[in-house]
Order: structure tokens, then sequence, then C-alpha cells
């Protein structure tokens, strides 16, 4: 169990809402052990294998699945896929964080998905967010509802840097956040 998880269990206990916006696969998400526990779980993926994924594992009746990418607009984007012999594991990234450029279509392969703002599904009560969307957080950030009390957001990546790092930060301060650490590729923040 991540460090995260362990902030939502006592800041955050049922009922309450979570939200994890880049889900993945069954053995990579973070709420995946509150998918039974009493909380509302909203979990957005873009990509349609992961989405096949989590269909098979078998969500209960209080999870959302939402198989769309999240922008700061209503379009079609680009989204970049790492091949692997792991079909369980992908690493992935949007047009906005062209880290990889150019793609070797031997290692990656692109899918468009649609692509809508945060705005247009956040509910207005998510109380815990994990945000991990390959460079575009801030979009997503600057288009929520909620105001969640935790949010753990990708700041990094592979190669260490993220393009709108001090955007976040900024954002954060700006909506009454409060660093509370780094967690692997994460800055976790508490409201």
């Amino acid at each position: 169990m991540t460090y995260f998880s362990h902030m939502v269990d006592s800041q955050c206990p049922a009922p309450c809402v979570l939200a994890e916006i880049a889900a993945g696969t069954p053995d990579r998400m973070h709420f995946k052990k509150h998918c039974d526990d009493g909380r509302t779980v909203m979990l957005i993926e873009p990509g349609p294998g992961f989405v096949t994924l989590i269909d098979r594992w078998g969500a209960s009746p209080n999870v959302t699945m939402l198989n769309v990418a999240i922008s700061n607009e209503k379009q079609l984007v680009e989204l970049w896929m790492e091949r692997d012999t792991d079909k369980h594991h992908f690493n992935g990234h949007t047009a906005d964080y062209p880290h990889h450029f150019p793609h070797d279509p031997k290692v990656w392969f692109s899918i468009k998905v649609p692509a809508v703002k945060f705005s247009e599904i956040d509910p207005g009560d998510i109380d815990a967010m994990m945000l991990d969307v390959e460079g575009s957080e801030l979009k997503v950030l600057q288009t929520m509802v909620s105001r969640p009390k935790l949010i753990a957001v990708e700041t990094r990546h592979g190669d260490g840097k993220h393009p709108d790092a001090i955007g976040i930060k900024k954002w954060m301060k700006n909506e009454g956040y409060h660093f509370v650490r780094s967690h692997s590729w994460d800055d976790v923040y508490r409201r």
C-alpha cells in the first residue's frame, strides 16, 4: 500500500468519493482496495486495453469507469503507448508531453482517444484524487469543480522533468493546498 493510500484511509473514511485519473490496470490501481469498502470510486482511463482489463477484473457497483482522456477542451488526443511484452503494463503519454519524440514504432504505437474537460465529469464532491495523466496534470487541475482534501499529482517523469511542475505548485498554493511530501513520481498535497 502506498503512502497516499494510508493518508486516504486516515483522512477520508467511508463514505467518501475517490477519483483515480489514469487508473491503469487493476494490479496498478492505487484505489483498488477501496472499490469494496463503502467508498465511491471514479476510475478514469483513456486506454481501451486498460478498460478491458479493469472490466474483466469486475468493478463493484460503487465504481464508475470512464474511458476518456482529460484535457482542457473536448477533442481527440493522441495517446502514445509503449509496447511491452507484459500486457498488464504499459507506459503512455500524450502529445502534451512529448518527452520521447520521435517515437520508434518498434517500441511505441499511438491511438486517438476522446478527451473531455474534467469539469464535465467531476461530480463536485471528490475527497481524494490520484492524478497521473502524463503531462496534462495542470489542465485537469485547472478544470476541476471539486476541491479534494487530498491530491497526489505526478510531477516527475522518467527523465525527472515535468513541463508544468512550477505551474502545478503555483495552482496548488493559490487553491489553498499545502505540500505534504514527495512520493515516487508524485507530490502529495492536503487542503
